[in-house]
C-alpha cells in the first residue's frame, strides 16, 4: 500500500528533477482497494489502452481505479476526496 503522499509524488512526477519533470508520465492510474487505500500507481506515457487497464486490474481484483494527470490533484486533501468518491464504486458491487 502506498501513502499519500507517495501518491501524490508519483501522479505529478515529483519524484523527478523539475527539469525533467514535463518529459515524465502523462498518465496515472491509482488503484484503490475496499477499505480506501491505495494499493497500486501505474503510470503512462500515453492514454493508456484498455488492454493495459485489463491487465493491470487483472492483478487487483475487487479493486476500483481512477485516472490522473500531473497537476489534477495539487494536494493531499483533493486526492482524498477523489478516493472518496471510489466508495460508491464498491457499494455498486
Amino acid at each position: 500500500m502506498y501513502q499519500l503522499d507517495t501518491v501524490l509524488e508519483l501522479i505529478n512526477n515529483l519524484d523527478r528533477r523539475e527539469a525533467l519533470r514535463k518529459y515524465g508520465p502523462a498518465w496515472a492510474i491509482v488503484v484503490i482497494n475496499p477499505t480506501m487505500q491505495v494499493e497500486a500507481v501505474e503510470r503512462y506515457q500515453k492514454t493508456p489502452q484498455i488492454d493495459e487497464i485489463r491487465a493491470l486490474m487483472s492483478k487487483y481484483g475487487g479493486c476500483a481505479y481512477f485516472y490522473t494527470q500531473p497537476g489534477m490533484y495539487g494536494s493531499i486533501e483533493k486526492l482524498k476526496e477523489k478516493i472518496a468518491f471510489c466508495k460508491e464504486a464498491f457499494q455498486l458491487t
